[in-house]
């Protein structure tokens, strides 16, 4: 028997649907890969699934560690009766009341002209080479400049980018008599009052242009100072018209000359903002870990497991704290049959005004507040080696696996599918050669 031929394409030779059969023969042997592929997919889906329970734990730390700090809600708020005389904002520590503030004078920066002018600033040259002027505050810092040979645009830029300016802003002012040196002290008060020296003749005849404000009869450094008075007794003179030393707790910014009535009150309100942020992190967490527990994450232990420890946080009380209060409900925020939570104003209103100081003890303690051992919590599964890393990594592992197994598979097929091909072509080509006998034989038979 000749040798059989190797036909180009399947079922060409015997006219059998080789191909089709080829490719149902494939579909019953890839089936193990289909299996393989549905698992990969099933790990990555559950991948896919902690990356969001991640996010959403981080999304709902960030608002716990915001407000893990008592003074997040021990807040009370400050306004004025006249704000172009003063602004206030009151801290943690602040104490309530009204309080009559008369501002006499502002803080001042200190500037010193020059009464000496000269015709231009970008020109003349102002003293000898090597002639020096040393500028100084009040703390002792200084920085010492040469001017000899130079412009006053060239001097003043020498100033402001000197290494060791300490604190002295220069620039050039010209007027009707001609162009002279200004120099102004960056900060306000009498801390910034500027003094010049020279190691040759004076060539700017600097002098002060503030005025006398303290009634002393002359300028004194006194008078760069803000002036004010509490409740018509208590004169206070700072630097700054940023006030934070006046009233505990309260910080003035000084605008203007006049008298304005501070109020401080509690910030109900604002507490109650700052409540209904971790009520709505919350509730946004608890959706998210929803959906997964009935889609990929579906018994996954680890889930419900965090379910349970963030109910047993929020059922536990703190220990060692001062307040009229243990439990959340008491001050509002309660758990709903569908286990959502909600905020009631009106009873968080009145825990504030029983026990205002342990309503924010129970919250945000730094040991024991309910924010502080939730953050904990959530910190256990989302921090580096976590519980979380390790599950990630369990499940990495496993799609690896299943890759690799894939990928040996996807070779052991290719080689099924070139040895099936070679049998059909062998096939084929047998199939032809029998037909062509056959019809060799017809023929002779026919001859007869």
């Amino acid at each position: 028997m000749a040798d059989i031929p190797a036909l180009s394409s399947l079922g060409v030779g015997s006219g059998l649907d080789t191909g089709r059969i080829l490719e149902r023969l494939m579909a019953v042997e890839r089936q193990p890969l289909q299996r393989l592929e549905a698992r990969k997919e099933a790990f990555e889906a559950r991948l896919s699934a902690l990356g969001r329970l991640r996010s959403a734990l981080d999304d709902f730390r960030a608002v716990l560690r915001d407000l893990a700090d008592v003074n997040r809600f021990e807040l009370y708020t400050a306004s004025s009766s006249d704000e172009q005389v003063l602004t206030a904002k009151a801290g943690s520590s602040a104490p309530t009341g009204s309080y009559s503030i008369q501002v006499k004078r502002l803080a001042e920066q200190h500037k010193l002209a020059g009464q000496t002018t000269y015709a231009d600033s970008d020109t003349t040259t102002i003293g000898s080479a090597g002639d020096t002027m040393t500028i100084s505050l009040p703390d002792g810092s200084s920085t010492t400049i040469e001017y000899g040979g130079k412009t006053l645009g060239d001097i003043a830029a020498a100033i402001n980018n000197d290494g060791n300016n300490p604190g002295v802003s220069a620039s050039v002012v010209r007027d009707n008599s001609g162009y002279r040196l200004l120099l102004t002290a960056k900060e306000t008060g009498s801390g910034g009052l500027i003094s010049v020296t020279y190691s040759g003749a004076d060539p700017f005849n600097l002098q002060t242009v503030n005025q006398d404000r303290d009634g002393s009869g002359g300028f004194t450094a006194q008078d760069l100072d803000a002036e004010l008075v509490v409740d018509g007794n208590y004169t206070l003179t700072t630097s700054s018209n940023t006030v934070t030393d006046a009233i505990g707790g309260i910080t003035l910014k000084l605008q203007g000359v006049g008298t304005a009535t501070v109020t401080v009150d509690r910030d109900v309100e604002g507490i109650k903002e700052q409540a209904q942020k971790f009520v709505d992190a919350y509730n946004k967490l608890r959706e998210t870990m929803g959906e997964l527990r009935s889609g990929d994450l579906a018994g996954e232990g680890m889930l419900l497991g965090l379910e349970r420890q963030l109910r047993g946080v929020l059922n536990t009380p703190p220990t060692g704290i001062t307040s009229q209060y243990s439990y959340l409900a008491q001050v509002g925020i309660t758990l709903q049959k569908d286990g959502t939570m909600a905020l009631e104003a009106s009873v968080l209103e009145s825990a504030l005004s029983n026990d205002f100081k342990g309503v924010a003890q129970l919250l945000a303690n730094d040991n024991q507040g309910y924010m502080f051992r939730l953050d904990a919590l959530v910190q256990e599964y989302t921090q580096i080696n976590g519980l979380l890393d390790s599950k990630e990594e369990g499940l990495q592992a496993s799609v690896d696996t299943v890759e690799r197994s894939i990928d040996n598979m996807e070779a052991r097929l290719l080689r099924i599918e070139q040895r099936y091909r070679s049998q059909f072509v062998m096939l084929d080509g047998l199939v032809a050669q029998l037909q062509s006998t056959g019809s060799f034989i017809r023929a002779r038979l026919g001859s007869f």
